[in-house]
C-alpha cells in the first residue's frame, strides 16, 4: 500500500468522480440515441402495419366479390342443366 499525500488522495478521488461522471454521460447519450431510434422505428412499423392492413382488407373484399360472382355463375350453370338452385 502506497502512502499518498492528503491533497493527492483527494485529487485522485475527484478525478475518479469526474471520470465516472463522464462515463455516465456517455451512457446516457447512447441510451437517449437508442430511445429516439426505437421511437422512429416504431412509427414506421405502425405505418407499415396500417398499410398492410388496408392492402389485406382490399384483397379480402376482391376475393369476396369473386366468390359471389363465381357462385352466380355456378347457379346459372345449374339452371341450364335443370337443377333447382338454392336461394343463398
Amino acid at each position: 500500500m502506497t502512502l499518498l499525500f492528503p491533497g493527492a488522495r483527494y485529487e485522485l478521488g475527484y478525478l475518479n468522480e469526474v471520470e465516472n461522471t463522464n462515463q455516465k454521460n456517455v451512457e446516457l447519450s447512447v441510451n437517449q440515441a437508442k430511445s429516439v431510434t426505437t421511437s422512429r422505428i416504431a412509427v414506421y412499423s405502425k405505418d407499415e402495419l396500417q398499410s398492410q392492413e388496408k392492402i389485406t382488407a382490399s384483397k379480402a373484399e376482391i376475393m369476396r366479390l369473386k366468390d359471389v360472382e363465381l357462385q352466380a355463375k355456378l347457379n346459372e350453370f345449374k339452371l341450364s342443366l335443370g337443377y333447382p338452385t338454392s336461394s343463398n
